[in-house]
């Protein structure tokens, strides 16, 4: 099991759909998706109503021949509103199945509230905080610490995510073996991500987008269209156990240190808000 901070496009039109693939085999099954959003009810509400479920229009390029494809993407469990059913997301955080927490908040996400004064039963303001929060829980059962794969587009990203997490801590004073549980038990991942994702389209907008052959991919909630492309990137780096294992590979035994998906065509790219930049680790 995943639990996802985020319920944007980028995350359901990259990483969800790589779960969704690895779902298919038992080999490689990690489970059901487990989303959190934050920043209003609609999203999750359209998510729900349609079982999770969602579908992916690729076009573009592939090995020198035009893609126009639509994938039913079905990785994501349910969806949950942080702000009205903060104790489900604490009880998804406290289940033994789960092996990783991702997230893609936006950049302006990796930054502390002060207005997070101390940990109660309501959600936190911030992203750092709730997380501190669900670790928190996590710690509390005994479980080991998840993978904690963070997208948001700065450079190193997990290692910020991390600090702003214990300095998060130290703010509420919270026990010194809190902070080192989170710190050494959580498997922190650096990302560099990359998929071009552009926002919903229709009418005449939508006309032009699918006469662009360099724009490539969609997504779109079931029942709806969205644009995209066929090029895809995941790259990550940690330390110690981190780079040996990924937590998108639960069973082949030690892969790569870094995990790229390859382009698959090699036309000019407008890179979007949503990719994120990391300079690669020796």
């Amino acid at each position: 099991m995943i639990l996802q901070f985020g319920a944007g496009n980028f995350l359901r039109g990259f990483a969800d759909l790589f779960v969704d693939d690895l779902n298919a085999s038992s080999a490689t099954d990690l489970g059901p998706i487990i989303v959190i959003q934050s920043t209003g009810a609609d999203r999750a509400d359209a998510l729900n109503r349609a079982g999770g479920v969602y579908h992916l229009a690729i076009q573009g390029y592939r090995d020198g021949k035009v893609v126009d494809e639509t994938r039913r993407v079905g990785a994501i469990s349910h969806v949950l509103h942080a702000g009205t059913q903060w104790e489900k997301v604490l009880a998804a955080a406290g289940d033994p199945a789960l092996r990783a927490i991702l997230s893609n908040t936006t950049e302006a996400g990796l930054a502390l509230d002060e207005a997070d004064l101390a940990p109660g039963t309501e959600a936190p303001l911030s992203f750092p905080a709730k997380l501190l929060v669900v670790l928190m829980t996590r710690r509390a059962t005994g479980l080991p610490g998840p993978w904690i794969v963070p997208c948001e587009l700065i450079e190193a990203n997990g290692d910020k995510l991390r600090e702003l997490v214990i300095e998060q801590a130290a703010r509420w004073a919270l026990p010194a073996e809190i902070g080192d549980w989170i710190a050494k038990e959580c498997r922190w991942v650096n990302t560099l991500v990359d998929r071009i994702v552009p926002r919903t389209a229709s009418g005449a907008s939508a006309a032009r987008d699918r006469s662009a052959a360099a724009q490539c991919r969609a997504l779109c909630p079931l029942g709806s269209r969205d644009r995209g492309d066929g090029f895809s990137l995941c790259r990550t780096s940690g330390g110690g156990a981190l780079t040996r294992y990924s937590p998108l590979h639960p069973a082949q035994g030690p892969p790569p240190q870094r995990r790229a998906f390859r382009p698959r065509h090699a036309g000019g790219r407008h890179r979007d808000r949503d990719s994120a930049r990391m300079p690669r680790k020796s």
